[in-house]
């Protein structure tokens, strides 16, 4: 079951499968994104808030 969602992140992860996802959702098919406009960001996948909203990063995924 797991490897059904490693398959869609490794698939949104390519800029022209994600441009036209986003086209065919949001834009109902207009080529509004193009894959050179987007740029992979690196943020960190498991972190949490605490009660002041300082992020807290967790040792373990």
């Amino acid at each position: 079951m797991s490897d059904k969602d490693l398959t869609q992140k490794a698939l949104l992860r390519l800029p022209d499968v994600f441009a036209s996802l986003i086209n065919f959702l949001i834009f109902d098919h207009c080529p509004v994104i193009h894959p050179d406009q987007i740029c992979p960001l690196d943020i960190p996948a498991q972190f949490d808030y605490d009660s002041s909203l300082n992020p807290v990063y967790r040792d373990a995924s």
